[in-house]
């Protein structure tokens, strides 16, 4: 068992087709992370509504409003109970009558992490539609992997 502290630093030029999603001209994103090393057993496959299923672990950071370049600095630890896990990240714009709706998705690959060492990264964001992918922006991130009884600071 281990922790993977995760520091959601901003995310940068978030750009995605407002018309078809029916939107207004400003978004207010946030972003939410989940792993399949926590040990539970859901599905990271998508539903037949194109959403992702939530996991019971999920965590979420502030939303910030009208913006396309969110700067939330927002620190998770994630319990690990596998070596080998993947951090999956969701860029979100916050809607108040609808659920939210996705402006990307990354995931970082934790097991490529040496144990101890914070690692940066600029992960794009993908958004996929009508069988197209498209970048619809950058995730800027840090990341810490350690097999501790405590949790590491992000830094």
């Amino acid at each position: 068992k281990g922790f993977l502290t995760v520091k959601i630093v901003e995310a940068q030029g978030l750009d995605w087709d407002r018309e078809a999603h029916k939107l207004r001209r400003h978004i207010s994103p946030s972003c939410a992370v989940s792993w399949d090393g926590c040990g539970c057993a859901v599905d990271r496959e998508m539903d037949k509504e194109g959403k992702e299923p939530a996991c019971p672990h999920q965590f979420k950071t502030a939303t910030v409003k009208k913006t396309r370049d969110p700067k939330w600095n927002a620190d998770f630890v994630l319990p690990v109970t596998v070596p080998r896990c993947t951090a999956h990240f969701s860029v979100l714009h916050h809607r108040k009558m609808q659920s939210d709706a996705v402006i990307g998705l990354g995931k970082v690959n934790a097991s490529t992490m040496v144990e101890g060492i914070t690692h940066e990264f600029e992960l794009p964001l993908h958004f996929v539609e009508g069988g197209k992918t498209r970048v619809t922006g950058k995730l800027h991130l840090k990341m810490k992997f350690d097999y501790r009884l405590q949790p590491a600071d992000p830094e």
